[in-house]
């Protein structure tokens, strides 16, 4: 039977890459990767009783299957000027122009660009907020008009920047969604914002769930197959 030798009495201790975070934990029964996309690396959690050369010859025997998780979240795209970001369904230009005389910073959408006029040294999470105050408008109306196809209420919306999920419902009607769905093509956020209003009737999964969920979909298939295909991009923005 194979032994597990503690780190102390090994030479050296193995190098990780960047991209991989390890992390002892006393309570795991068995050792676990996952993608983490806000940090974009890989989460490494292993038992307390695991050596880290176990750990990394198990990194290098699923290699493969890092690189394609790391792939999936794609270029890093910073809230800056000249970056390119997918706003409404469409590709916008970050333009930004510096206005030191003025205490106010103002924003203009137009059909190719969204231009920020600013005295602020770091724009960037001026941006963030004023992509979410543009997620509400958007998210609220759809919300409401779903809602109500079914005879339901939404209480409260919460916009977040979960790590593990688009959205969730509450049993009173809170509705809380990821900001990032305004980055989405128009057919993948309706159908999140759709999953979300179909569980104010069906608390699960069920067969009923999803019949309703297609009904409440503007373009169910094309939402859906994009969210499972392509949702960790939305991570890679800001």
């Amino acid at each position: 039977m194979r032994s597990f030798l503690p780190d102390f009495i090994t030479r050296e201790p193995p190098t990780f890459p960047d991209y991989i975070t390890v992390k002892h934990n006393a309570r795991a029964g068995r050792i676990v990767m996952r993608l983490n996309t806000k940090t974009r690396k890989i989460d490494l959690t292993i038992p307390k009783w695991m050596s880290l050369h176990d750990a990394k010859a198990f990194t290098d025997q699923n290699k493969r299957w890092i690189d394609d998780k790391l792939q999936t979240l794609g270029q890093s795209i910073p809230f800056e000027h000249g970056q390119t970001i997918p706003l409404l369904g469409r590709d916008r230009t970050i333009t930004i122009q510096e206005n030191p005389n003025s205490a106010r910073t103002t924003f203009t959408l137009t059909a190719h660009e969204l231009l920020m006029m600013t005295h602020l040294e770091n724009p960037a999470p001026k941006i963030e907020k004023h992509l979410k105050a543009i997620a509400r408008q958007e998210f609220e109306p759809r919300l409401h008009d779903k809602a109500a196809q079914i005879g339901h209420n939404i209480n409260k919306l919460t916009l977040r920047d979960p790590l593990s999920r688009w959205g969730s419902c509450s049993h009173d009607g809170n509705i809380m969604l990821s900001w990032r769905l305004i980055l989405a093509p128009p057919a993948a956020m309706d159908y999140v914002i759709a999953h979300e209003v179909a569980h104010l009737r069906h608390m699960d999964h069920s067969k009923a769930f999803w019949a309703l969920c297609k009904d409440l979909s503007d373009d169910y298939s094309a939402g859906h197959s994009w969210m499972r295909e392509h949702g960790n991009t939305l991570m890679r923005f800001g």
